[in-house]
């Protein structure tokens, strides 16, 4: 079905359907870590309570390819060439086809000569913002999901240099410190979240195509030990690690519908124990120029603001290109997310170097490397595994000329016999899988549910989400208030008049605030208050096995009898059977 948006046909092949990845993804299960027992691992979840997990891809360019920039696409006049919206389009297409449900690509433009989005401090290019408004709104009419970076560490257009030298007169490593710099970076992150698309009305913080927002594609300190100027020191990490900090506390601020997270390579700097894993400490006597570049991998993502762990892997460009190295970058990163329990991991970009445009190459050389990294996926995706997502480097569509050195084609063996069908694998399992426990499905995005009786049970939507308007406070705040369940007791113990409360571990020991009014909307709280809402449920439910239901939506089934388990049924409504 095809429907007309103003003058743009954007395809609707998914409307209708429940597929996984329905409205706004987040981190899921972090509130009821406790019922949930011991080996708890985080995941992504979506506003149905299915469990999401992805296998997708890096595209570079999208803005650009919209924009129709000609120098960065095919010719129109050559035969069998696409351009334009109908490569963006060929893209899409061919990344449905190949079961990839997640596309990573840089929010901004990357080369001043091709296009950038903020070409003067402030002042917006319309045809870039043209542009990524329709990459975002042709997404999401099919389904797809996208991560999005906010601007480039490498790269002169739209990216940490032109912050700092073009917009700021000074140096690129001022960018991390000088609060001016810091106020620019932040200013463009509040005109992109709150920019409203133009085909489609929905503001970007609203818009639940967007999987997660990169707080930048690869922030790191300017280390090339061959350089006389580079900055190469050790205080670089906590630099880096103080921008992460006030910039994902930023972002959090004016976007709490989405996830956050670095976007960096994921060396190591802060924790000395575990620098043996950078690259530089594979060869003997090496400069250590991994652990100086300003990046600690268990540091930047332990945060509240940071939502789960992601790593790029370029086993060629660190100069160890073996498999047995990739693999132990991806499984000790891994035991680290496992170790912190509390987020899911991603590998965010992993290719291999191909420089013949030979397909004999490419299955000797390059498919064993992205094989390999598939079978990763693999062993440690399932149970309480704490691997969610991959992403290749990268989707090569450009099929005019011979394809760039990491570039993979929807023709070549490595797509066809790794990629296709891996992927297909990842979809099917997510498919089949029960809903996750401890989870209300919502209309945007999904709850975290504690069950505590018959007759009620308490919803939040996640660590630091406070109710963005509360009525009057219920008698005085209660103190040294140790878990949920004291609230929760606390609350029942006014339930004519408590509608909810909100939490803070951190003040007072553990501090608790009944409320009789409140929004169901939410806001981010940095000092870390969580807003809890109580919600009446029913045991008479008319769906066959349920054990608890929801009052006020039709009674759609929350919690089954017994072993059964709950599972996408037709409309989206939940049906309770046995494994």
């Amino acid at each position: 079905m095809l429907v007309l948006v103003g003058v743009v046909v954007l395809s609707l092949s998914h409307v209708g359907q429940a597929v996984p990845g329905e409205g706004l993804v987040r981190v899921g299960g972090l509130s009821t870590m406790g019922e949930n027992g011991k080996g708890f691992q985080a995941y992504f979840v979506d506003r149905n309570c299915k469990e999401f997990k992805f296998s997708g891809w890096n595209n570079w360019e999208m803005i650009e390819a919209a924009a129709g920039v000609a120098s960065a696409l095919p010719d129109e006049k050559q035969k069998n060439v696409r351009a334009g919206k109908n490569l963006v389009r060929f893209i899409f297409d061919s990344a449905e086809d190949a079961h990839l449900t997640v596309g990573r690509f840089f929010g901004h433009g990357h080369n001043e000569k091709k296009i950038v989005l903020q070409p003067e401090l402030g002042e917006y290019n319309q045809k870039a913002l043209d542009a990524f408004d329709w990459v975002l709104a042709e997404a999401g009419a099919r389904g797809l999901k996208l991560i999005m970076s906010f601007a480039d560490n490498w790269k002169v257009g739209d990216s940490r240099k032109t912050y700092a030298e073009k917009f700021g007169g000074k140096e690129p490593m001022d960018f991390f410190t000088d609060p001016d710099i810091k106020q620019m970076y932040k200013d463009h992150i509040d005109f992109l979240v709150n920019h409203e698309n133009s085909l489609n009305g929905v503001k970007y913080k609203d818009d639940p195509t967007i999987f997660a927002w990169n707080l930048m594609n690869e922030p790191r300190c300017d280390c090339d030990l061959s350089q006389e100027n580079e900055f190469c020191d050790k205080s670089c990490a906590s630099i880096v690690q103080a921008w992460i900090e006030e910039i994902s506390n930023h972002l959090k601020t004016v976007d709490p519908n989405h996830m956050a997270v670095v976007g960096e390579e994921g060396f190591y700097s802060l924790t000395p124990w575990r620098t043996w894993v950078n690259p530089d400490a594979f060869f003997s006597g090496g400069a250590p120029w991994a652990q100086l570049a300003g990046q600690d991998f268990i540091s930047n993502h332990n945060l509240p603001t940071i939502d789960y762990l992601s790593v790029h892997t370029w086993p060629d460009n660190w100069g160890l290109p073996e498999l047995w190295f990739q693999s132990v970058w991806v499984r000790e990163h891994n035991n680290d997310a496992w170790w912190l329990q509390t987020k899911p991991f991603v590998v965010e970009e992993f290719g291999k170097i191909v420089v013949e445009d030979d397909d004999t190459d490419r299955k000797s050389i390059r498919d064993p490397f992205i094989r390999d990294l598939y079978k990763l996926f693999h062993q440690l995706r399932g149970g309480n595994g704490a691997m969610k997502g991959v992403a290749f480097w990268e989707f090569d569509a450009a099929t005019h000329k011979k394809p760039g050195v990491y570039g993979i084609r929807p023709t070549h063996s490595t797509w066809e016999d790794i990629i296709v069908p891996q992927s297909k694998v990842v979809k099917d399992e997510v498919k089949r899988e029960p809903l996750r426990d401890h989870c209300v499905p919502g209309k945007r995005r999904s709850f975290d549910a504690h069950f505590i009786g018959e007759e009620v049970y308490y919803i939040t939507s996640g660590p630091h989400l406070q109710a963005r308007w509360e009525g009057k406070d219920i008698g005085e705040p209660l103190k040294g208030v140790k878990s949920i369940k004291e609230c929760i007791d606390a609350c029942e113990a006014e339930k004519e008049d408590c509608v909810q409360f909100r939490y803070n571990k951190n003040i007072d020991d553990g501090t608790c605030v009944l409320k009789s009014r409140g929004a169901n909307d939410y806001k981010w709280s940095p000092e870390g208050w969580q807003t809890y809402w109580r919600r009446e449920a029913s045991t008479k439910c008319k769906a066959k096995g349920c054990k608890l239901c929801q009052k006020g939506r039709n009674g759609v089934c929350i919690l089954c009898e017994g072993k059964a388990k709950l599972y996408q049924g037709r409309n989206e409504i939940p049906v309770c059977k046995e494994k």
